[in-house]
């Protein structure tokens, strides 16, 4: 049976690694629907849209404890605390690598194997 849902949501886990900063961390991505995301590819293509602006369409959140403030504070997920991250060195990059690669994982996991002689 398929359940057609609109707020299909996956973790994943995103990891930086430049020479002063090596971290990871878990959010919560939005599975967009196909056509959407290929709006959103064709505009970054196109440099229509910005990796931030593109990451804000599918970044929904993250668990608690996954991303601090300067002063070790837990930072809970809002729009603000999305521009505080998009601007850490490392950061875009990261989370768009994530993104891609939970998405396949969260797509591949709703793909069974072809039969036999197909």
């Amino acid at each position: 049976m398929l359940k057609i849902e609109p707020n299909i949501r996956f973790t994943t886990t995103a990891h930086i690694n430049l020479k002063g900063l090596q971290c990871s961390f878990v959010v919560e991505c939005l599975l967009l629907h196909t056509d959407r995301l290929e709006h959103l590819r064709q505009e970054q293509a196109e440099r229509k849209i910005t990796t931030e602006n593109f990451t804000k369409e599918w970044l929904v959140g993250w668990p608690a404890g996954q991303v601090q403030d300067v002063d070790g504070s837990d930072m809970p997920f809002s729009h603000e605390a999305v521009d505080k991250l998009l601007k850490v060195p490392g950061a875009p990059m990261a989370l768009l690598k994530a993104f891609y690669d939970g998405y396949d994982e969260a797509t591949e996991g709703n793909s069974a194997p072809l039969p036999a002689g197909s």
